[in-house]
This record gives C-alpha cells, structure tokens and sequence, in this order.
C-alpha cells in the first residue's frame, strides 16, 4: 500500500486540526498527530463552552496526551485532501493587516505555495480572490491585508489552497467590518463628587458596537445612552480619559483626552438643633476657611430669629410649625459652590394644671425654702421647668420634679410670681397661669457672694487667679478650701489666690464660707469652679523613616500622632498649611523626600499652636538625643529617654556602663536606680524594622555621660541650652572651687574656659561676640580625684 493511500484511510474518519488567527500557539493538535503517529486514530474528543471570544475544546488521543485550543472537528472533502481551517474568532476591519495561522497533517513538495482565497460577496469562489501567498511545504501563516472595497453588510468566505500537491481546503466565514472612528466630547473641568457625560462623537458605529472606556482612578456612573458614559472623582487632580470602539472586534484607534478635576466645596450640612414647643434652631458645618461666604433661603420670615454663622435659630413659633432652610456655600474657583436643604418642626405640647400648697414663709437671707407646687392634668414623667418672677422682676426658671418643691433663697423679702410651668421632655412647651404667688419674709445674715461661672485654665498660665475676683456681693470675713486637695505651695487659703501652674488638671471647687449672723441662722458658702484643662503642644519637630527599596517611605499619620503629642494623640489634626484650611484626610502618606505638614492638637483655649513636623525618609535614621540627668546620687532613680522620633517596630538597644537593654519602640530606658557601677556612658542606637532585599537601616549612637554622687556629696544639675538672653546654668558649680570648665566646637576648636570662677554667666559667646547657633561639647573637671570629667552637649539657640 502506497504512503498516499495509507493516509487516505488513515484519515478517511474524524480528524480534528488546531487552528488560529493571530496567535502562536495554536498547533498543539498537531503535535499531538505528530506524537501518536500516523497509523494511530483519535479515539474521541470532548467540547466545552467558549472562553471570552476564543471556543475552547479538548481532544484526548488513545495515548493518553490532551490538549486545549481553538479546535474545530474537520471531516475530510476527498480522500487526498488537505485538511485546513480557518475559523476567526472575531470580525476584521476592513484595511487591517492580519496573519492567517493553518495547519495540516498532508505532506507538500518542496515547490508548494500555499494561496489564500477570498470569495465574492455570495460567498462562492467561482472568480475568488487571491489575497495572500507563501511558499513552503509545511505549516505557514499567510500576512494578509483585507481589501478596503468589500461590503461590510456581505457574508464573505476564505479558503487555502495548496499548489503541489494541488488541493484546496475547508471554507472558513470571514467576516468584515468597516474600522469605526473614535472620539468624544468633554468638559475640560470637573468637580469632584459631580458626574461628568462623555459623549461619543464619532463615526462608522453599528447597532452591536461596544464603547469602551478608560480613566484614571474614577468610578463608572449610569450612562444615559450606550454611547455617553459618566464619569465621576473623589480625588482632585489631572485625569486621562480614552475610548476604543469595538465593531464585533474590529477596534478603532483609541482617542485620548485630558481634564482637571478640582475639589468641591464641601456641601454645608444641616441639621436639626434644639427644636422646642415654640422655637428651632438650625446648624450647618463648616465647609472651609475665613472666604467661605453663606447665603441662607427660608421658607420662614425673619422675625424673632437669633442668627450666626453657622446657625439659625427662630423664636416665638407655634407649635407644629414646619420651617424649610436651604444654606448655600460659596468660595472661589468654579467648584467653590455647594448647598444643602433641611426641614424641622416645632413640638406638640401637653396641657396641665398648677397649684401651690401654700403662699408664704420666712427665713434667714441664704436659707433654702420649699415651695410645693402640685400638678395635675399630666401623666409626664421627669423634670418640670418652673418660669417665675421675683418682686416683679424680670423672669427667671428652675427646675423641679413631678409634685416635689421648688427651691428658692433670696436674700430679702421677696414676693414670687409663677407665670408658667412646662415639662423638659417638651422644651418650649408652657402652660400659663395667673394669681400664683408665694411670699417670703427673710431675716439679715452674712452672704458668701455670687460666684461667677466656671472658669477655664490651662495648667501653663503663669501668675495667680485671685478668687475674690470671682465673687459678686460677698462679705469678706470668710475663708477657702479647696476640692480636691492642692499642694500647699500652689493655694493660699488665707488670701484666696490659685497659682494654676504645674497642678495636675482636674476640676477643682474652691469654697468660700461665711459664718452665721445669728443664732438661728446657718453659715453659708459660695463655691468658684475652676476647670484646669492641660495645655497642649506639639512635641516634635520631626518625624524619621527608612526608604523602601523603591525609594520611597509610606508613613501612618496615626502613628506620627502617637508621637506628636503622647498625652493626647487622638486629637491630633494634620493640615498641608499652617493656615488650617487644608485638611489632611488620608491616614497614610507615601514620600520620597522629606514634607512638612502642620500638627494641631486640641480645641479652644488649651488648644496648642500649628507647628511645622517634618517628614524625613532617608537611608539612614538621625542621632537619637537622649534626656537625662547628666548626674545622680546613689539611690536615686536613673530616667533617661529619647524625644526623636522613629519608624513603628523600630529595634531600641539602649548600653549602659554595666548592662545592654533592648526592645521595640523603648523611647523609655527601663528604670534602674544609681549605684557606684552606674557612672559612665548610656548610649542609644536605632534600628528600623528589616525589609526584604535592603540592608538594615540604622542611626548613630547618640550617648550621655553620667556621673554618681555620694548621697553627702553636692550634686551638679547641667542645662543643655543657651541663647544670648539665656545663660548657661550649671547648678552647683560652686560647691567645686577647684572645677575647669571647657567648651569646644565640632572641629575641637575651644570657645569657652574658665577655672574655679564660673558663675552662670556664660551667654554663647567668644571674644565678646554670639558664636553660631549650633551643638557644641563640653568637658566639666570637677577638681574632686575620685570623680571623671562629666562630658555633654549644650545647643546654643538665637
């Protein structure tokens, strides 16, 4: 049997080829024919369903390999023939330069050429077309460029024949399609949060064309048409915004755009306040700096109404009233705009009825009288809100409880007048009376004073609070105490004066008591209430971290917070401008270089300054400073630290003369008292936190010489700081008649000496002139054998 023949029968049956246009690796099918050889057949194969727009099956030979790929199951034409494919898994674009991919299992002399024909526009190839030609005698692909002149509307086909031997191939569907044309209309400015419509403008579309889109870090909002697409920011900056039109695969050239999107003013939230039985009071917040301008429209008049900035509030409504305010933000710029609507509406009030048990009493001035009020006609619970007037005064309220007294103590004979009484769950809400009155007689006796409303301190004030100033009307043969205690040196209860400075913040009660007049009268007092709040400050300058591999340093604002201000670190803002107008909302911050933000902590009077932090990535970390004491005596406690700040999971390993302490994040040298064999060097190294494929980044040692003391002996305290109106103190010098003092630059050039005659009056200065503000050493001798120089740092500061 010929070898011809053999591969007639061979092939006679099934035989599936793998196939593919524009793809290179498309020919596992063969190699699997080619593996199992000629004489074995394909037992069988399976199908599954497409994948995207490539149909993907698998086929399993009887020895055991399996394939996946665009696969197609061919049925030979005649016993000899070629068996090619070309199934195109997408529409071409009229003009476009593609590769046809085909394979077969026949054998082809070394003169073969293999022709691509294209059908005529019913498909036959009674006169085709030759569009592509290569010659070899095995598997080829064939460039082709598809004819501008054909009708995208027509069904065309395509097919390969083979010139020696002469055979022709399966017809393959090609389908065609003119090359849309894209572009789009835009606004060339957008405001964050608002949705911005590209409109497709283009050309060349048909009804199944897919547009799509693409654009920098927004998000896709619902389109109107299929060929407009909305578009919105929550991010400001510059944006990129394209489109490829697709025509059942055949893709338009994509078209590009590019546009400003700017931060919306934010929009001034209105919310309902204090709604009342006859008044409501409207908020808004704040939605930027001082140029922000408010522009309120009401559906109310103006009459009786208490306005602000940020509020609205109207008197003397009826009840269930319903007012509408819409509030409209206006700043600068085109997207300085925003506006907000809100609805509320006054209560519903109860009605009841008023009596009281009796009308009239007498005291002493000071004492406190019941006056029972009883009412009726109203099942509310809780508190009620008295509204009176004494000796036909101006009105005043109190409160009391359901049917309990009313508690008054006036300081003269007085007639009360009770003109309304309302509950608090229904503020506003009164019900009116007549003839309510209730009279007291009071007799003299000595009076504490009024005290003024509680006064806010911060805990740096310097200078006294003179208490009397606080009082109203009071006699002065009285005395203060104070609650809870106060160390002695900071309160004077004879002169009634408060030296907040240094007390721990609290709220403190100053009473001030007078002693009866008479027998029959009661002592009395007044008490001022002082609440010391902590002044706050930001405590660093900086903030250190170690570069990436790239680079580059991500840093966690909340953690910078930790260190900016330790007693209070969740109330610590950060702004990009010392103004405070631009607010830093994200957590984390990624830099390559260093950035100065500013830090504000707090709010209100203790609130501290804006101060600059700077972030500083770099290689290595900055000399930790230690704080200390520079000496000691045995037995007392050895607290050093470390003000700089570093990277969280950062390594502290912290030498003393004797032993190594090391741990995470140990701003705090563990506590240790002196000894004898505690005199010498303590140093700080920092270590950040390892990353992978980057060497360990590190700090210098930053170091602090300390000096033990004999409990009798005179103890030396050495500032680390002078400025030209601030002199170098070294408290105790003087007990050491014999000491040497030298103070040295950076190069070891000596600025300053002098032998057994300082007397803290050195300002930073050398031939009478300021040196340069900088770090500068110095070396202490005591005079005394038994003990070291004390070596240290001083900063002098302008």
């Amino acid at each position: 049997m010929s070898k011809k023949n053999a591969l007639n029968i061979t092939y006679t049956k099934l035989i599936l080829c793998l196939i593919s246009i524009g793809y290179s690796n498309v020919v596992d099918a063969q190699k699997i024919l080619n593996t199992i050889g000629a004489h074995r057949r394909i037992n069988d194969y399976n199908l599954s369903y497409s994948v995207g727009e490539i149909a993907i099956k698998t086929l399993q030979g009887n020895t055991g390999y399996v394939t996946q790929g665009v696969l197609q199951p061919i049925f030979a034409l005649t016993p000899s023939g070629p068996l090619v494919t070309l199934p195109l898994p997408r529409a071409v674009c009229l003009g476009e330069s593609i590769e046809v991919a085909f394979s077969t299992v026949l054998s082809f002399n070394d003169d073969n050429e293999f022709i691509l024909e294209l059908s005529d526009q019913a498909g036959t190839f009674e006169k085709p077309t030759v569009i592509g030609k290569v010659r070899s005698k095995s598997v080829r692909r064939i460039p082709i460029n598809i004819p501008l002149d054909l009708d995208p509307t027509k069904a065309y086909s395509m097919r390969v024949k083979s010139s020696s031997p002469a055979v022709e191939g399966r017809v393959t569907n090609l389908l065609v399609r003119i090359k849309p044309k894209a572009s789009f209309s835009i606004d060339k400015l957008v405001c964050t949060e608002d949705t911005i419509v590209a409109n497709f403008t283009g050309k060349d579309t048909i009804s199944s064309s897919n547009y799509r889109w693409y654009f920098t870090d927004g998000s896709l909002q619902k389109a109107q048409v299929k060929y407009q697409q909305g578009i919105s920011w929550s991010i400001p900056g510059e944006k990129k915004i394209s489109l490829v039109v697709d025509n059942n695969g055949c893709l338009s050239d994509p078209v590009e755009q590019t546009i400003k999107a700017e931060r919306r003013l934010s929009k001034p939230n209105i919310t309902c306040g204090r709604v009342t039985g006859n008044s409501i009071a409207f908020n808004w917040s704040q939605v930027g700096g001082s140029n922000i301008r408010y522009k309120v429209i009401t559906s109310a008049p103006y009459t009786d109404t208490l306005r602000t900035t940020f509020s609205l509030r109207y008197l003397n409504l009826a009840p269930q009233t319903k007012v509408q305010i819409k509030v409209e933000a206006y700043g600068e710029g085109a997207c300085g705009f925003n506006v907000d609507t809100q609805t509320c509406v006054t209560l519903t009030c109860p009605k009841f009825t008023a009596r009281l048990a009796k009308d009239r009493s007498n005291i002493c001035a000071g004492q406190t009288e019941t006056v029972e009020l009883e009412l009726s006609g109203s099942k509310l619970p809780g508190a009620y809100e008295v509204v009176y007037s004494a000796n036909g005064g101006k009105y005043d309220t109190t409160e009391v409880q359901a049917n309990a007294g009313l508690l008054i103590s006036p300081e003269m004979n007085t007639t009360y007048n009770i003109i309304a009484v309302g509950n608090t769950s229904y503020e506003g809400c009164y019900t009116q009376f007549d003839n309510l009155r209730y009279q007291i007689g009071v007799a003299s006796n000595n009076n504490p004073g009024q005290a003024e409303a509680p006064q806010l301190i911060c805990d740096n004030q310097d200078g006294q609070i003179i208490l009397p100033d606080l009082l109203k009307g009071e006699d002065n043969n009285g005395k203060w105490s104070v609650s809870p205690e106060i160390k002695e040196d900071a309160f004077d209860p004879d002169a009634g004066t408060f030296a907040p400075k240094g007390v721990k913040p609290d709220t403190y009660f100053f009473k001030y008591t007078v002693p009866r007049k008479t027998p029959s009268c009661t002592e009395r007092s007044s008490i001022v209430q002082i609440n010391l709040e902590r002044k706050l400050a930001v405590e660093i300058n900086d903030y250190s971290s170690c570069l990436d591999a790239n680079g580059k340093t991500t840093i966690n604002l909340k953690t910078v917070a930790q260190r900016t201000n330790r007693a209070a670190p969740h109330l610590v803002r950060w702004y990009y401008d010392a103004t405070l107008k631009d607010t830093i909302k994200q957590e984390q911050i990624e830099i390559a270089a260093p950035l100065t933000l500013y830090a504000f902590v707090g709010q209100g009077k203790c609130a501290s300054a804006p101060t600059a932090v700077t972030l500083k990535p770099g290689e290595i970390l900055p000399t930790p400073k230690i704080e200390g004491p520079s000496s000691v005596k045995t037995g007392e406690r050895i607290l050093l630290s470390t003000s700089s700040s570093f990277p969280p999971g950062s390594l502290f390993i912290w030498k003393t003369p004797d032993t190594i302490a090391a741990g995470t994040d140990l701003y705090n040298y563990p506590v240790r008292l002196a000894t004898k064999h505690s005199e010498g060097r303590y140093s700080l190294q920092v270590r950040g936190p390892q990353q992978t494929g980057r060497p360990s980044c590190e700090s210098p040692f930053g170091w602090l010489d300390i000096l033990v003391f004999k409990p009798e002996d005179p103890i030396l305290k050495i500032g680390n700081a002078a400025s030209a109106t601030t002199p170098w103190q070294i408290e105790g010098i003087d007990q050491y008649p014999q000491h040497k003092i030298t103070v040295v630059n950076r190069l070891g050039r000596v600025v300053f000496q002098v032998s057994g005659t300082y007397s803290n009056n050195w300002y930073g200065t050398f031939d009478g002139k300021p040196l340069p503000q900088a770090t500068y050493y110095y070396q202490i001798e005591t005079g005394d054998p038994d003990k070291k120089p004390i070596l240290g740092a001083i900063y002098l500061i302008y």
